[in-house]
């Protein structure tokens, strides 16, 4: 947090501090006093997404206090000044972020042989705090700054193709609003000329996040169309889940003219409906989800199952739903 925590850590000697504040200090007290404020905040104002994220994931807070102790004084100072507390939270999660390291693992994706179609870009974090990357794609949401971690980890697995790490077709996330930005192409696009890249050769997948609404409009039709012509395939990810179902599918395979080459259903949705399958073999909701995807199948769009953990998973998938290809710790065995 560069200037605003050095100011707090020039004095090494805390004890001396306190001491001088004149300030009883016991740090798991002092944590629940914070907590209890945070929390007041979170209901009467549900927009300030710092605050709100903090009450979220407050082991990510403590963590980093019990390092930073000094910064629990700068919090208590303005207990009751929101704005400043948000400027404060929002230092804190910067300089987390900006400490935390950000590495690429792949995972296989395969047919009903077991044959790797291609792996999945799966973004991994190391942080000295409680930090892990749900939080940190929580945090960037938030941030605006999902844009950044696609062009990281984008180089990255440009970086490993080139260095023969991987020879599979490989897929990555976008967010629609990264998809969006004027200088989400330029960028690809420039990765790809300094790096000799030949997607020809090298199949890369672009899986579009369906946890923001995808635009009804000629401006996000036109970018996957250009996308599709620079040489990418286009997926959807997570699919039939508790945010999109299955008239929002069709609709958003609608919206893009059916230009997707692949879609991937959402591994709590695997897990749900498997579970009704074990109850209910004939259920309608079953039925509805097979036929959706054989419509889909029909636009010569692959559906992929995520989440696969046992022989019974895969039957399920593979013949009561008719998926294509699967994912998931059953293929690590």
């Amino acid at each position: 947090m560069e200037g605003y925590l050095a100011k707090t850590k020039e004095i090494n000697n805390f004890d001396t501090l306190l001491e001088a504040w004149n300030i009883d200090f016991n740090f798991h007290d002092t944590f629940a006093e914070i907590k209890k404020f945070v929390n007041n905040i979170f209901y009467s104002s549900k927009d300030n997404e710092i605050i709100n994220y903090i009450n979220k994931h407050e082991d990510i807070l403590k963590d980093f206090l019990l390092e930073n102790k000094n910064i629990i004084l700068e919090i208590q100072e303005n207990l009751n000044n929101p704005n400043k507390l948000n400027y404060i939270y929002s230092e804190i999660l910067a300089e987390i972020f900006n400490k935390s390291e950000l590495s690429v693992n792949y995972e296989w994706i395969v047919d009903k042989k077991w044959n790797i179609v291609f792996h999945e870009w799966l973004l991994r974090v190391k942080s000295e705090f409680n930090f892990n990357h749900f939080d940190l794609l929580d945090y960037a949401k938030i941030s605006w700054k999902t844009l950044s971690i696609f062009n990281k980890m984008f180089l990255n697995i440009v970086n490993d193709i080139n260095e023969k790490k991987i020879s599979w077709p490989i897929s990555i996330n976008a967010e629609v609003s990264d998809i969006l930005n004027p200088n989400f192409i330029p960028k690809i696009k420039e990765v790809i000329k300094n790096n000799n890249l030949n997607l020809k050769k090298q199949i890369i997948i672009i899986e579009i996040l369906e946890n923001q609404k995808i635009p009804d409009t000629e401006n996000f039709f036109q970018k996957i169309i250009k996308l599709k012509e620079m040489g990418f395939a286009i997926a959807f990810d997570d699919i039939f889940s508790e945010k999109v179902w299955l008239q929002e599918t069709i609709k958003n395979l609608e919206i893009l003219n059916y230009n997707i080459d692949i879609i991937k259903i959402d591994w709590k949705k695997i897990h749900d409906l498997y579970n009704i399958y074990k109850k209910i073999p004939n259920s309608k909701i079953i039925i509805k989800c097979s036929k959706t995807i054989k419509l889909a199948q029909n636009k010569w769009i692959k559906v992929v199952a995520e989440w696969i953990e046992t022989e019974d998973m895969l039957f399920f998938s593979k013949e009561i739903l008719w998926v294509d290809f699967f994912q998931g710790f059953l293929f690590k065995k």
